[in-house]
């Protein structure tokens, strides 16, 4: 089962996050090896466009699953784990270098190969993402010049300064808080609802909506290979990695080199004191991009996708597909 029901929470096999009622489960070769694991939902119609979604940092793709399937009403969806995350292998050891952002482009590349194969070359496929998700796509396609995607609609991607323009000392304030809070996050659990308590502590998950919770409940977490109780399944030294490598990494002036049409939300500036440090990065690479835009998700935070996933996928809708 992929969410909750009567009251009781089932949390997904170790080896998948989104439930096998939903989604086949593919498995891709990453950057150096790393096995990455893919989904194609089960819902698919001939002639439709495609779309592959990117999550962000610390969950999976099963954490969206109530957003793809409104997706899945006009899009053939395939979605991914990153590595380390979800059911996605854990490279080697946790040291930075195994979580550069080139290796999340080039994990991209190679889920969005495995995607080709499986679609009929006639129709687009397009691609959405939710934070880190979409630092590989800028990465892979800014490096390459390829351009395998018809669309891009990215909620609110981390993105920092070009290099240029930073002070010789330069510190994210906020990227350096979440780094030091996620490698002190609490990985055992002794039940899903005590892992949904833990949940309902962190103040940036408290805006999550009910069914999101319930999705992120069911994959965020695994049975232990003991029995005794449950751990999460993005191991709090891998979320930090990837928050400590973003900063210093040249994201922005990669993502300059893009040419698909590429709209990217940031969240409502209202609703965090009235500053929000990437809408100003995020609107400059619109204004540097050849079809680029940027938006504000009006009464929306970060995590906007698991906040409101019907204005989410409404504003996917819009983009990709034209609607007015």
């Amino acid at each position: 089962m992929s969410l909750a029901e009567s009251g009781t929470t089932q949390v997904l096999p170790a080896d998948r996050t989104i439930g096998a009622d939903v989604a086949m489960r593919l498995q891709v070769s990453g950057a150096n090896g790393i096995q990455i694991t893919a989904y194609q939902f089960h819902d698919r119609q001939p002639g439709r466009p495609n779309l592959l979604f990117a999550h962000a940092n610390g969950f999976n793709a099963g954490c969206y699953t109530p957003f793809l399937l409104r997706l899945a009403s006009r899009f053939n969806i395939f979605a991914y784990d990153i590595r380390g995350h979800g059911a996605s292998e854990r490279p080697p050891s946790e040291t930075v270098g195994n979580y550069l952002m080139e290796l999340l482009g080039e994990d991209l590349a190679a889920v969005t190969a495995a995607v080709q194969g499986r679609i009929d070359g006639n129709s687009d496929l397009h691609f959405a993402s939710h934070s880190v998700g979409g630092i590989g796509l800028f990465m892979w396609l800014g490096s390459t010049g390829l351009e395998p995607f018809k669309s891009a609609t990215m909620f609110e991607p981390p993105l920092h300064p070009a290099q240029k323009d930073r002070p010789k000392v330069y510190q994210f304030g906020r990227g350096d808080m979440y780094s030091k809070w996620a490698a002190k996050r609490r990985i055992y659990f002794d039940s899903p609802e005590d892992f949904r308590a833990e949940c309902s502590g962190y103040l940036t998950y408290q805006t999550i909506s009910d069914e999101m919770m319930d999705a992120l409940v069911c994959a965020a977490i695994k049975k232990r290979e003991d029995g005794a109780g449950y751990e999460l399944r993005c191991l709090g030294e891998v979320e930090s990695r990837i928050y400590e490598r973003c900063p210093s990494s040249p994201v922005f002036e990669t993502a300059t080199k893009l040419h698909l049409p590429m709209l990217m939300y940031y969240g409502d500036p209202s609703l965090t004191g009235g500053s929000n440090p990437l809408k100003t990065t995020i609107s400059k690479l619109a204004d540097a991009l050849p079809n680029g835009e940027a938006r504000m998700m009006e009464n929306q935070r970060h995590l906007m996708v698991l906040e409101n996933p019907d204005k989410c996928a409404a504003a996917v809708f819009a983009h990709a597909l034209s609607d007015s």
